[in-house]
């Protein structure tokens, strides 16, 4: 298992102390996301019982060792960690429209959002994509897909370290720089 993931999920060093005697799974998550100051999202489809004594793990190794047990996946954007079961994991062919999976995977990478532990592939021709991985990430490739339909509009470079986010509002969507300027605005097509 690899363990590049798109953005850094903000996770302490050392052990991470949690003790389990009989907690349900989404409740012991929510609470590991409650005592890491971490947003977490989980799936409703997200079942079980945690039993039993858990070795001394890191906040990493907690999670990793929780979803491997239970058949999680967990992707982090950035802002929220989302957990979902194995069995929600999708497969979506996506029209690339205006530009090509390279262009598609650079947006992905700058946004921190690219993930190497899922896949992110050519389609059948040089204008599809085929992403496949948990719900929210095929969701984001989706979504910059649909924000990027002219790539040299967003002005996406590697010495441009200003934080900023993708608002889909209706019928547009836009990049917001923190410092208040916008740097891309277009209409969904």
């Amino acid at each position: 298992m690899c363990s590049a993931v798109a953005a850094t999920l903000p996770l302490p060093d050392g052990i991470y102390p949690y003790s389990v005697v009989e907690q349900d799974l989404s409740a012991a998550l929510k609470e590991y996301g409650h005592n890491l100051n971490i947003n977490i999202e989980i799936s409703p489809k997200v079942e079980g019982k945690l039993r039993g004594r858990l070795p001394s793990l890191s906040a990493k190794a907690f999670l990793d060792t929780i979803c491997q047990s239970y058949a999680l996946d967990w992707y982090y954007d950035g802002y929220t960690l989302h957990i979902s079961t194995a069995d929600e994991r999708t497969t979506q062919f996506i029209s690339l429209r205006t530009f090509s999976v390279t262009d598609l995977t650079q947006a992905l990478v700058k946004l921190d959002f690219y993930d190497e532990r899922y896949t992110v592939r050519a389609g059948p021709n040089a204008k599809t994509v085929i992403a496949s991985g948990p719900p929210r990430y095929v969701s984001l490739i989706e979504q910059t897909v649909l924000a990027l339909p002219h790539p040299e509009r967003l002005r996406l470079t590697q010495h441009d370290n200003v934080p900023q986010t993708v608002i889909y509002r209706g019928g547009s969507v836009a990049v917001v720089k923190f410092g208040g300027s916008l740097a891309a605005s277009e209409p969904k097509k």
